[in-house]
């Protein structure tokens, strides 16, 4: 056989057994959560503002709702002839209902807006160290799935050969304490010597009886069968 159909349920597996993946996905879940509950009114809108053309209008606060940290005002607005509802965190500065406030909104998106210079509960220097937890899972996370996408393409049109151990390096990425190796390998296809990297968990050198198996239409790209789960080994 040279072709297989990848199912869905063969790409969710490819996911799952790769330790990298896990740990990302940790990383990003936990991350995200410890993000969330430590500042659960950050102004999120902040990327819009940065990102947008905005303009000013008055108004007055409707409502306001007091927490121990972040306060958080509603109000509304007029815009395009419309009226907008919205509401705006604010630490260190205090309004109270009828309060007259100037709001910058999206030009584009009247419904993003909030309460112009005050001091949003934003980005500080703690939420950019947590933050950092979640952008380390999703660059692992978009890694693996960008393995599984070349995986899916060497499938559909693929043959095989035996991989030869070449060179191996501990990197410095540890999972429980164990570092994730580097392992170099070559292989020849038409006499032509190609040369690929895989990463694992155990430091395993292979005396070429490995299989590998590459893409007849581009046989620079390849990956060895046993890195493939169970249920696309049984396929090939």
């Amino acid at each position: 056989m040279t072709n297989i159909k990848v199912s869905l349920l063969d790409r969710i597996n490819f996911l799952f057994i790769d330790q990298t993946f896990i740990t990302g996905l940790i990383f990003f879940v936990v991350g995200s959560i410890i993000l969330y509950a430590t500042n659960p009114n950050i102004d999120l809108n902040s990327f819009h503002f940065w990102m947008n053309k905005t303009t000013k209008t008055e108004t007055k606060i409707k409502k306001v709702k007091y927490t121990d940290n972040t306060d958080i005002y509603y109000y509304d607005f007029e815009a395009n002839g419309e009226t907008y509802l919205g509401n705006s965190t604010a630490s260190g500065y205090l309004y109270d209902a009828d309060d007259k406030v100037t709001i910058e909104y999206a030009i584009d998106d009247p419904n993003i807006s909030r309460i112009d210079a005050v001091n949003h509960s934003s980005f500080d220097f703690t939420i950019v160290i947590i933050l950092i937890f979640p952008i380390i899972g999703l660059v692992s996370i978009g890694n693996t799935f960008k393995q599984m996408f070349s995986v899916v393409s060497i499938l559909k049109n693929f043959s095989q050969t035996d991989a030869v151990f070449v060179d191996m390096e501990a990197t410095s990425i540890k999972i429980n304490d164990n570092p994730i190796y580097k392992i170099k390998y070559s292989y020849t296809v038409d006499h032509t010597r190609y040369q690929n990297t895989t990463k694992s968990l155990k430091p395993d050198k292979f005396d070429g009886n490995e299989v590998l198996l590459y893409s007849k239409s581009k046989p620079e790209k390849s990956v060895l069968l046993k890195k493939l789960p169970k249920s696309l080994q049984r396929k090939v």
